[in-house]
């Protein structure tokens, strides 16, 4: 059975710039997420009104009382499935393109200072960094990185405050470097 790792994690933190690059990966991960929303939602939304056509072009088939009642019931349905839609990217959006919209315009990330703990995958070779972040309780390292780690390690990370998403990882001298390509690898 599994034991839980503890964690005694003492966690400094402070406010710095973001740099250049810092700021070029959080436009392309911006965009990136903005282009996936924009286009699911608008096909989405195109296919409403041709749903409508379509029942319209069958609607001869059937009797005058059903085609009525199609014409009176389909609007309402469209305009549901419309609010539907509309509420769940709103929602979707705000979670995950949003984030990044209020750290591009503060301009700022959070240095992370702290003596870090380690895991390792029970049956893989996958290697992982514990953290007190809210959404990044591990974060994935390499096997020599795993190695280096002892009680006197000092770890620092240069994440994004609001999306969260890590920069950059030091561990006593050595450096990650995460961009938008491996911002999956972080979660």
């Amino acid at each position: 059975m599994l034991q839980p790792i503890p964690i005694n994690i003492k966690l400094t933190q402070e406010l710095a710039a973001l740099s250049k690059e810092e700021m070029i990966i959080l436009h392309r991960i911006k965009r990136k997420k903005l282009l996936f929303i924009g286009t699911t939602y608008i096909s989405l939304v195109v296919l409403l009104p041709l749903s409508l056509i379509y029942g319209w072009g069958k609607s001869y088939r059937y009797s005058e009382k059903i085609q009525e009642t199609y014409w009176s019931v389909a609007p309402f349905g469209g305009l549901f499935f419309f609010i539907v839609l509309s509420v769940y990217f709103l929602k979707y959006y705000r979670k995950s393109v949003h984030p990044f919209l209020k750290d591009i315009k503060n301009k700022k990330k959070i240095l992370l200072y702290f003596t870090p703990e380690v895991y390792k995958t029970p049956f893989f070779e996958e290697y992982f960094l514990q953290t007190e972040i809210e959404k990044r309780k591990r974060i994935r390292i390499g096997r020599e990185m795993y190695q280096r780690i002892n009680s006197d390690s000092l770890c620092c990370i240069h994440m994004a405050p609001q999306s969260q998403f890590i920069f950059q990882l030091s561990l006593d001298g050595e450096t990650i470097a995460f961009s938008e390509k491996n911002e999956s690898d972080t979660r």
